[in-house]
Order: structure tokens, then C-alpha cells, then sequence
């Protein structure tokens, strides 16, 4: 352990232990001018430290730093803590926010600072068990706390410089609420005095604003002033002290989501926040668990139905408990399990297998015969973490009895399915499913003979290309990479792609049951690249993949500067088919002869931009392989990817892979829905 680990940088104990007496006098000298500033006021993020991490480990690292004897810094600390009471001391805005994260077991703080926000990655920098890192850019902060939460809800958060770099992440924060992604956003606004003048960096509105892209937005407008302190004053840091909190609280309680704290320069600079005020904080969250009542209810729902079936969205999977509370719920429910399925858009997400949950039977299609009997017959439908089981998406589902299990009430009920006769039940899925089992009266058939069904009316849809090369090539590029995946240990894949999302997600059965996949239901084309970042830094044990599409990488290599400053260890898989397929796919069906017949360059990439050579002057490997099967043999492009892919999985940086694909719409026949469901009957 290192004074650092106090909140004290080497180079001040150095500077202080070169100006100390040479004489017995020296070890009191030391400790009074480490625990206070130039003034003579005590420092608060240093003294919470010691209260937090003890006296004995700070007693013992000041005497290994001045080689002094451990019984003597031991007596001279407590002297001095003696001379200055804890209720004494207060804590700037911004040691408090420090302590508070730390509490809360945030690790990681992704921001590109301005003025405002100095004081308080200061604190950040000093306060131990947490890395600021510059994130070389707004968004891409904003989006690489999105990412680092991913497993863990608020483990990573971002600061951002008031309007422009709030404005500026705007996207990628409205993207963390649609993806459902628990971070909390920290604002650093223009001081209270000048805030009125709307400096640059200040806007009218601008938290109440953003907060419509969030779960929970507050701004701290009321300061006491600086001197003296009083009651009054006591309130009003109470009162931050219960934005800080709420704002980490909102973000991981169901249904989870960001959250936005504004706070001005001189909150953050200011000394005004009691020690006492950030010791013992309690930020666990309530389980909420249904009342006898809803019991009572669903189990009159359930008894004597025949063909239940289980439709779930792959909101679901975010809980790592979820898939084996599933397979138990289907298993006692003996209910097929379907997944809502996107084919269009971005089209990649989380699913698992009929081979690791024997009751799964497929992403819904509503074109597939045995699904539509399935759903033709059904006299109960279970839907779980529903957020876009609407007609467009799904088709018309059956007019059964309905109950839907949900984190996220209104985005289920916005579906428009349910009527007064159905139940809702809201709270973690999880738990509710575990709490249902109970109440589940035990089927009399056979589990094998209902295991048998499921594998009969099971299956992957699979759209095939009229020409034999380009199917090939798709069940390569999906081969090669899922035997990759089975080879690492904890492998996560951020899909920023649509055409190439959709072409993986057609072969989801290939890959291994430890995946891990993260897509974007907020279709942000260009996140991904620094959503991935942030999850492969802010969790250095898991194996971070990201397929991202040619048009995403154009608006996303920002990221680049971030990646390559910390070596942050992704396989990024870029897939350039030239153009806007999955675009010009779309305006084709509605008019053959827009865009000159698919001849003009509205929709291609840029002629002389190489992916690889941008993502080469940042000084990352990179990689560029031929897969298209009209400029390559197949087995030649098989070598090189799968070269290409081992070589990237183990080394312990950012690797760039640039996949050259096809452009021509036959290569990509059934990927991308050109129209909806509306139209599609159960």
C-alpha cells in the first residue's frame, strides 16, 4: 500500500518530506502538512480515506515513506486526528461525489472534462479503487460507461462538460436508456454565479432537457454560501448528498436504466459537505415480491391450460440468472419458448439454443409452419421482458389469455396486446418466475415426450442465397468465428452492424453457450466501437468482439484515440460490402428505379477511405482479407480469416479486421425484412 491509496500523490509527500526538519520534530511535520492544504484547513478526501481504510494502514505506510518508526507515526497521527474532530471537517463537492462512487463499487469514470469539471477528476485521481480515464471525446465516454456497465449496472460512469459535451453525447445517452443500461451521467455545469450569463458551456434547460433521454435527471441549483456553516447550509448538503445517491440507486433498480446529475463548478470546488454525511450510506434496492393476491391469481390463470407457450425478448438475458430460471419455468410450465425475432435494423442479440434449453424452439417466425401452430393453439401466452412484441415486429399474436412478466411495465404495455382479462406482473422476471414455480401445479406427461416435441417444431431460420458461393461464404465467416468463441474463456460480442448482424444471427445455433452478445435496440450506427471499449476496459477478464459495419466505423473511429492510448484489448470485425446494402436494399423494393438504379454513389462508402490504413495510423494491428467468393478462392479466404482470428484472440491489444464482402444484393437474399408483419396472422 501507497500513500496514494490515501489520496496523497508521491510527488507531494516527496516535495513535503524534502522540506521537513532534519530533527525529532520531522514525522509531525510531515503528517500536518500531508493531511492539510496550503491554508492550514484539513484535507476531507484524505481524512475519509483514513477513516474508511484505518489508522494502523496509514500509520504504517507513513513510516515505510519516511522511514520513520512505526509506533511514532502511529502516536504523532493520532495526536493530530485528536486536534481536529471528524464533525470538523468538510468535504469539497467533488471529494464527496469521489467517496460516494467508491462506496457504491463504481471502478471506472470515462470522461472528456472542460474547465468545470478539473476539481473533480482531481478527486477522481486521488481516490483509490477508481480509474478516471480520458475518453477523447463526449459521446464516446458517454458511450464507453454505457458499455463498462453492461454486466454490472453503474460499475462504470461518465462526466461530461456541460452543454457541448452534453449535447454532444446526446445519442449515445438516449441509447443507454433504450438498451437499458444502468450508468449515471455527471454533468459538470458553469458555476451558480454564472450560469445565468449562459456561458458556452451553459444552456437554458439543459438537465431538464436531456433528463427526457433518462430515467432520472436532477440539477443541483442551491449552494449555501461559503461561510459560515449552519443548519441551513447542513440541509442543503443532505440534500446533494440524496441527488448522488438516488441518481446510483435509479440507475440499477428495475427497470433499469441512466441517470443525470448536473452539478456546478463551484459545488464541486467548494468545501461544504460534512464528513459524517458520506460515512455508513445504505444504497442497497428493495426486492419487491408478489402479494398473495397476484399469486392467488396467476395460478387461477394457469390451472387446466393445455398449450401454454413463452415468448420472450432477449431483455431477458441481461440477467445472468435468467436462462436457467427459464429453462426451470418452461420445463414446469411444459411451455416451448419462442424469441421475439428483428429482421431489420440491427438484428443481432442475445438467444441461447435448442441444444443448451431443450424447450426453446426458435426466434419466432411467423412464416414458420410449426410456430404458427404453435401459437394457432395456444391457450395461455407467457410474454417475459417484452419491449417490442408489437404487430410490426411479431405479426398479430393469438387472442388467448395473456400474462406478461416484465421489468419494464410501460414498454410492454405500449405493445398493445393486453386487455383488462390479463395480468401484468412487474419487477425482476427472475424473481417472479422462481416465485411462480411455486404456485405452478405439477404437469402429469411425460418430460421426455414433451422434450421431443420441442426438438420436432425447433428450428433455426436459416435464409439461403439463390447462388451456392455466397451461402457458403456465410456459414464460413459464422463457422470460423464461433470456433473462436468456443476457444476463450468468458467471450462477449457488441454487434454495431445490420446486414452483417443479420447474417450471424441466422447461424446463432454455431455458437457456444458461454456468449455473451450485446446488440443495439437503439440502432446508434457508430457506438459500438466505443461501447465495446468500455466493456472490454472496465472487465479485463472477458474476450470483447465487435462486428461493426463499414457505415458504423465512419461515424465511430473517434474511438480509435482511446483504444490505442490504453491498448484496450478488442477484435473489431469490420464488415465493408461497399455500400449501404441493407439501405438500397429497402428503396429497391419501394422503387427499382431510385438512385439511378442502385448506380449512384449516394449510398457507397467513401472511395479512397481504408479502414484499415485509420485504424493503422493510430498504431493498431490490422487486417484486411479478401472474403468475397468473386475475388477469392473460398479456401484461401478461410486461411486467412481463420489465421486472422486466432492471431487476434491472443494478444492483449486492439486488433482490427476488415472483412471484404460482396456488395451485390444476392449475396445478402434473405437478410433484411423489407416490410413488416402487419399483415402476418397467428
Amino acid at each position: 500500500m501507497t500513500l496514494e491509496f490515501f489520496g496523497i500523490y508521491t510527488t507531494r509527500f516527496n516535495d513535503i518530506a524534502n522540506k521537513s526538519p532534519p530533527d525529532q520534530t520531522r514525522i509531525s511535520y510531515i503528517i500536518k502538512k500531508l493531511l492539510e492544504d496550503e491554508g492550514g484547513y484539513p484535507y476531507g478526501l484524505t481524512r475519509a480515506l483514513i477513516v474508511a481504510y484505518g489508522e494502523t494502514k496509514f500509520s504504517n505506510t507513513i513510516a515505510k515513506e519516511a522511514k520513520c518508526p512505526f509506533l511514532e507515526a502511529k502516536r504523532v497521527l493520532r495526536a493530530y486526528l485528536n486536534s481536529v474532530k471528524e464533525k470538523e471537517i468538510l468535504l469539497t463537492g467533488a471529494e464527496a461525489v469521489s467517496i460516494l462512487l467508491i462506496k457504491n463499487k463504481v471502478s471506472h469514470v470515462f470522461a472528456y472534462p472542460g474547465t468545470s469539471e478539473l476539481v473533480f477528476c482531481d478527486a477522481l485521481l486521488r481516490t483509490p479503487n477508481i480509474t478516471l480515464i480520458n475518453g477523447r471525446g463526449d459521446k464516446e465516454s458517454a458511450f464507453m460507461a454505457a458499455g463498462g456497465s453492461s454486466l454490472l449496472s453503474s460499475k462504470s460512469v461518465a462526466l461530461l462538460h456541460g452543454a457541448r459535451g452534453g449535447t454532444n453525447a446526446a445519442g449515445a445517452i438516449a441509447d443507454a436508456r433504450r438498451n437499458e443500461i444502468g450508468t449515471v451521467f455527471i454533468i459538470g455545469l458553469p458555476s451558480t454565479s454564472s450560469s445565468k450569463y449562459l456561458p458556452p458551456h451553459g444552456e437554458s434547460d439543459l438537465i431538464s432537457t436531456l433528463g427526457k433521454f433518462v430515467k432520472y435527471a436532477w440539477e443541483i441549483t442551491d449552494l449555501p454560501p461559503p461561510a459560515p456553516l449552519i443548519n441551513k447550509s447542513h440541509n442543503k448538503a443532505k440534500a446533494f448528498i440524496s441527488v448522488i445517491i438516488k441518481a446510483i440507486r435509479e440507475s440499477r433498480s428495475f427497470p433499469v436504466g441512466p441517470t443525470i446529475v448536473g452539478i456546478p463548478q463551484d459545488a464541486f470546488e467548494r468545501r461544504w459537505i460534512p464528513l459524517e454525511y458520506v460515512q455508513n450510506i445504505n444504497i442497497s434496492t428493495p426486492v419487491i415480491s408478489m402479494n398473495h393476491n397476484e399469486l392467488k391469481k396467476v395460478s387461477r390463470i394457469i390451472k387446466n391450460k393445455k398449450h401454454p407457450v413463452i415468448l420472450v425478448d432477449d431483455f431477458l438475458y441481461k440477467n445472468i440468472y435468467a436462462k436457467p430460471a427459464l429453462q426451470q419455468f418452461a420445463e414446469k410450465l411444459r411451455a416451448p419458448i419462442l424469441q421475439v425475432a428483428y429482421r431489420r435494423g440491427p438484428m443481432l442479440f442475445e438467444s441461447t439454443a435448442q441444444k443448451y434449453n431443450p424447450y426453446f424452439v426458435g426466434q419466432y417466425d411467423g412464416d414458420n409452419p410449426y410456430h404458427k401452430k404453435l401459437m394457432s393453439e395456444t391457450d395461455l401466452l407467457i410474454t417475459i421482458e417484452d419491449r417490442n412484441a408489437y404487430e410490426r415486429v411479431v405479426g398479430a399474436l393469438p387472442k388467448c389469455v395473456k400474462i406478461a412478466i416484465t421489468s419494464n411495465p410501460l414498454m410492454t404495455i405500449k405493445n398493445g396486446y393486453l386487455t383488462d382479462s390479463d395480468m401484468l406482473l412487474s419487477g425482476n422476471p427472475v424473481t417472479k418466475m422462481r416465485e411462480l414455480l411455486k404456485v405452478i401445479p405439477p404437469k402429469k406427461d411425460s418430460i421426455n415426450i414433451f422434450k421431443k416435441y420441442c426438438k420436432s417444431v425447433s428450428g433455426q431460420r436459416q435464409s439461403k442465397s439463390s447462388v451456392f458461393k455466397y451461402t457458403k461464404m456465410r456459414n464460413m465467416i459464422s463457422s470460423e468465428l464461433a470456433k473462436i468463441f468456443t476457444q476463450l474463456r468468458q467471450p462477449i460480442l457488441v454487434d454495431d452492424s445490420q446486414m452483417f448482424g443479420g447474417l450471424l444471427s441466422q447461424y446463432y445455433d454455431l455458437f457456444p453457450k458461454k456468449l455473451r452478445v450485446f446488440g443495439d435496440h437503439g440502432a446508434f450506427i457508430g457506438g459500438g466501437m466505443a461501447y465495446a471499449a468500455g466493456l472490454a476496459y472496465s472487465n479485463t477478464e472477458a474476450n470483447v468482439f465487435c462486428t461493426i459495419g463499414d457505415q458504423s466505423f465512419t461515424n465511430a473511429f473517434q474511438a480509435l484515440a482511446f483504444i490505442s492510448q490504453e491498448q484496450v484489448p478488442v477484435v473489431y470485425i469490420i464488415c465493408n460490402n461497399g455500400k449501404s446494402v441493407s439501405l438500397m436494399k429497402q428503396i429497391h423494393y419501394q422503387d427499382k428505379s431510385a438512385f439511378d438504379s442502385g448506380n449512384h454513389r449516394f449510398l457507397n462508402n467513401v472511395p479512397k477511405m481504408s479502414y484499415t490504413d485509420i485504424a493503422k495510423s493510430f498504431g493498431i494491428r490490422s487486417h484486411q482479407i479478401v472474403v468475397d467468393p468473386d475475388r477469392v478462392s473460398f479456401s484461401l479466404a478461410q486461411q486467412h480469416l481463420r489465421s486472422a482470428f486466432q492471431s487476434a484472440a491472443k494478444v492483449q491489444c486492439p486488433v482490427v479486421i476488415e472483412l471484404i464482402l460482396p456488395s451485390n444484393q444476392t449475396a445478402w437474399e434473405g437478410i433484411w425484412a423489407i416490410k413488416g408483419n402487419e399483415t402476418t396472422k397467428s
